[in-house]
C-alpha cells in the first residue's frame, strides 16, 4: 500500500469510528407523566413483553421515522 492509500484507510477508520460513537451516545432525560399514563404504558409494555423504557423508545423511534 502506498502512503496515500494508508492515509485514506486511516481517515476512513476514523470516520467510521466517529460515526459508530455518535450512534451509541446516550442522552439521559427525565420527565413527569400522570399516573394514568404510566399505568397504560405499563399495561401495553406487559402485553408486548417489553419494559416501559423499551416501549417508549420503540414508539419514539417509530414516530421520528415517520416524521422524517
Amino acid at each position: 500500500m502506498s502512503s496515500r492509500e494508508d492515509a485514506k484507510t486511516r481517515r476512513r477508520r476514523r470516520e467510521t469510528a466517529a460515526a459508530e460513537e455518535e450512534i451509541t451516545k446516550r442522552f439521559r432525560g427525565g420527565f413527569d407523566l400522570p399516573v394514568w399514563m404510566v399505568v397504560k404504558l405499563d399495561a401495553e409494555a406487559r402485553r408486548r413483553g417489553v419494559t416501559r423504557q423499551a416501549l417508549i423508545k420503540m414508539w419514539l423511534s417509530d414516530r421520528l421515522d415517520r416524521a422524517a
